[in-house]
């Protein structure tokens, strides 16, 4: 399902910034949270919620990877992908400290890969 509309709601329970309809493709935005967050991590829980939506599914996991893969593509800093969800996670669950580790080991997978790509561009073995 592709996403269909964003609307911007006074208030989403104060518990999430965003969340997506995967059956109708609308994503609710929570204005009280929105307003307080940086550009870079508003762009991270669009494309989070997007995931949610372009992959079908309610795991967390895989639309944090989706969303983690994509933000890094749009040459966004992969420091502020996991602020964004540190920011907003309230980690009342261990879910919610699983998601993080998870997100810090896939930027340090990522990160590894691509200091080893560059590095290989400059330097012969």
């Amino acid at each position: 399902m592709n996403l269909s509309e964003i609307v911007f709601v006074d208030s989403l329970g104060g518990k999430t910034p965003a969340c997506v309809n995967r059956k109708t493709g609308l994503m609710y935005i929570d204005r009280k949270w929105w307003n307080e967050l940086p550009l870079e991590h508003r762009f991270f829980i669009l494309l989070h919620e997007w995931a949610h939506a372009e992959l079908n599914t309610s795991n967390e996991f895989e639309a944090d990877n989706l969303a983690f893969k994509t933000y890094v593509k749009f040459g966004y800093s992969i420091t502020e992908a996991i602020h964004a969800l540190t920011r907003v996670l309230s980690y009342t669950t261990n879910e919610h400290s699983d998601r993080t580790l998870k997100l810090i080991e896939t930027a340090k997978e990522y990160d590894k890969g691509n200091i080893n790509s560059w590095h290989r561009q400059f330097y012969k073995y």
